[in-house]
């Protein structure tokens, strides 16, 4: 080979490099956009409901705890996204903007990681046949902690509901037919959507009774681990802000789905607050 050849073909290797580098740098934007989280500024607060909360339940002791900065999803995974990341779509009721469902905890944690990746993040779990291992330091997605998912919903209430001490179903679904499109009611003061019906959601945290830990409070993962929000076959009660469900890691189910999270790292937090104040 003469060195003008060497040099095409040299020249030709590079190009293809490089826009193999682009196209994969377009393709992480690309999904970034798809998958928005909305920042959530930590802080104290009361987590469970007041004795006399109507329909309230032993499990749901009321205490103070504080959460750290978040990003959560503004509505739950809908099924155009979760075909989008794994390819199938194990849902009973079908629509692209309805939420997924019939899917396990263990689905929701696959899904996790398997966006992470595809975003270029570190995964946050390891997985270990049926052992997960939640690696904290991770800035991948992962489902919301119990108090994370507690605190989002409230949105700065101490009431029932983010609505107050009632809630309509013009507010949210629950007591109704099939699961409905995400946001089809307003948000919270968050800026989050759908956390009072439509499906339940689940939780990292293993079901148990509250721990005494007050900081970033987690319950490790269990054969059982936590739903939260209620789901259009529920009662407004099961919908309420400190309510809580269990069900099975395996277990599958046309009424629960799930919504994620990320660490909310400190340069994304300065980037954050620079656009606002920008605004």
């Amino acid at each position: 080979m003469n060195s003008l050849k060497r040099t095409i073909v040299f020249l030709c290797i590079v190009v293809m490099g490089n826009s193999a580098f682009a196209y994969e740098n377009e393709k992480k934007a690309e999904m970034v956009k798809k998958y928005p989280l909305v920042p959530i500024v930590g802080g104290v607060f009361r987590m469970g409901s007041v004795e006399s909360e109507y329909g309230r339940r032993r499990d749901e002791r009321s205490r103070e705890v504080t959460v750290n900065n978040f990003l959560l999803s503004p509505h739950e995974v809908t099924q155009a996204e979760y075909m989008d990341v794994m390819g199938i779509n194990p849902s009973h009721n079908r629509g692209e903007r309805l939420p997924v469902e019939t899917v396990s905890w263990f689905d929701a944690v696959k899904f996790c990681n398997k966006l992470s990746e595809r975003e270029g993040l570190e995964p946050a779990y390891i997985i270990r046949g049926q052992k997960v291992i939640w690696d904290r330091g991770s800035a991948g997605y992962r489902l919301p902690t119990e108090a994370e998912w507690e605190f989002a919903c409230r949105a700065n209430t101490m009431t029932a509901f983010s609505t107050g001490d009632v809630l309509t179903t013009d507010q949210a679904n629950y007591y109704g037919r099939k699961t409905l499109p995400v946001e089809s009611f307003s948000a919270n003061g968050f800026g989050i959507f759908d956390m009072h019906g439509n499906v339940w959601e689940w939780c990292w945290d293993g079901y148990s009774s509250y721990s005494r830990e007050i900081d970033n409070p987690v319950t490790e993962q269990n054969a059982v681990c936590v739903v939260r929000g209620g789901s259009f076959r529920s009662t407004a009660l099961d919908a309420r802000s400190a309510s809580r469900g269990s069900s099975a890691v395996a277990y599958r189910s046309w009424d629960t789905g799930f919504r994620v999270a990320r660490n909310l790292e400190e340069r994304e937090w300065k980037d954050i607050l620079t656009t606002e104040s920008a605004e």
